[in-house]
């Protein structure tokens, strides 16, 4: 259970603080954690979720209580190998079963036979990678006038656990997350504010120091100046953004998605705005697991060509800066536009992405403040441009350094001269 408690310092400057209760583990209350839990990876039929009973605690604070043959429990899964259930049952009159099926087919079956620890029960035969369908059933069910045969399904996973490939399904507010409607733009101008569960009509710009916004969405307003959905360039440090959505009511070529300096981003879905992210300076900048795409390419009197030019990811100056595991596309300018504009780039490490569009996926241009130095790209997997081949552009003065980088058919990306 989360309390919503908001605190107005003046009109201008609003902190919106989210604490936890409570939470009832093993029939006791957690004391004043304010850690927040996952939803449960399963849906049920024929059962329900219940909070968690055994240990070690599941991720979600919960397991799917099955109590008849015709219950089972249903989650998707990455990765090869068995499949490992984590649960506990009910001895009465022996202990429960489960059959275990992966995609539509059986793969075996496992007994229970703990009321305590959920432990790790590898099931049946071996599956090749890739993303699964698991369906988990009880199959031997009895009750007699003293006692009740069930089973909880704390987890399930698969031996070989799959890479996390961000997307639509499992970036920005995690589904069935219960939202508080906030109808303003906030500014945050109190250290260690967390924002939790919020649904913003507004802006969001960040002045204080060690701010979190999780599990909340943010979809700016009608301002004919627009804006930018969470401003992060006043100079506060330590700002985190998880498990968000940050998409655009209202967009037009004057709004941008998440732009300044010193936050981390992870779990975050940026869509329908101009750039989706953008790095302005300084730097310090984390940026993994997250879904960027859908941006805005739309008339602009502002442009030689009178176009946007849209990217996922515009870095304009700074260091410190890394780039891990996210899928970039839809841009028509860049997946990634790299330059000098602001001050000197270096420091930057684009690694394990998927990208995608643009004229060129990766461009790398100096401008105002010289060469851009100490630049990886490696472990990338690149799509299509409107250039294609082109993943990356760049000036000789300017090279990155690329390592183990492939299109999707296998070709290897090698850079392309540019101005």
């Amino acid at each position: 259970m989360r309390i919503g408690v908001r605190r107005t310092a003046t009109a201008a400057a609003v902190t919106v603080l989210t604490v936890a209760a409570g939470l009832a583990v093993n029939g006791t209350a957690s004391g004043t954690t304010t850690s927040s839990v996952e939803p449960s990876q399963f849906t049920v039929t024929n059962g329900t979720i219940r909070p968690a009973t055994g240990t070690p605690v599941p991720a979600s604070g919960t397991h799917a209580s099955l109590w008849g043959n015709i219950s089972y429990a249903t989650t998707t899964i990455e990765g090869s190998g068995r499949v490992v259930v984590g649960a506990i049952g009910n001895n009465c009159g022996g202990w429960p079963t489960v059959r275990v099926s992966v995609d539509g087919q059986v793969t075996g079956e496992v007994t229970i036979n703990s009321n305590t620890q959920y432990g790790s029960h590898p099931v049946g035969t071996s599956v090749g990678g890739g993303r699964h369908t698991v369906v988990i059933q009880f199959i031997n069910d009895f009750a007699s006038s003293t006692c009740d045969r069930n089973v909880h399904i704390g987890s399930a996973r698969m031996e070989n656990p799959g890479p996390f490939e961000p997307g639509p399904g499992n970036t920005g507010v995690p589904p069935g997350t219960p939202l508080e409607v906030v109808r303003r733009d906030l500014t945050i101008t109190e250290p260690n504010t967390i924002i939790d569960g919020q649904d913003i009509y507004g802006f969001v710009k960040v002045m204080a120091d060690n701010v979190t916004i999780r599990n909340s969405r943010i979809r700016g307003s009608g301002h004919p100046d627009g804006g930018t959905l969470i401003q992060a360039w006043s100079g506060s440090t330590n700002l985190v953004v998880e498990n968000s959505t940050l998409r655009a009511d209202f967009p037009s070529r004057f709004v941008n998605g998440i732009v300044g300096y010193n936050f981390t981003a992870r779990r975050i879905q940026v869509s329908n705005v101009v750039d989706t992210s953008m790095i302005t300076g300084v730097g310090n900048v984390t940026i993994t697991d997250s879904y960027f795409f859908g941006t805005l390419h739309v008339p602009d009197d502002r442009r030689p060509d009178g176009w946007t030019h849209d990217d996922n990811l515009q870095i304009e100056g700074g260091s410190n800066i890394l780039v891990q595991n996210n899928r970039f596309e839809g841009s028509f300018n860049a997946a990634i536009m790299v330059t000098t504009n602001t001050s000197q780039t270096s420091g930057v490490r684009v690694i394990g992405n998927r990208l995608s569009d643009g004229g060129c996926t990766i461009n790398l241009a100096q401008t105002r403040h010289g060469t851009i130095t100490d630049f990886l790209v490696q472990d990338n997997r690149f799509g299509t441009s409107r250039n294609h081949p082109c993943g990356v552009i760049a000036p000789s003065t300017s090279q990155p350094q690329m390592v183990n980088n492939f299109y999707l058919d296998g070709t290897p990306v090698t850079v392309r001269r540019g101005a």
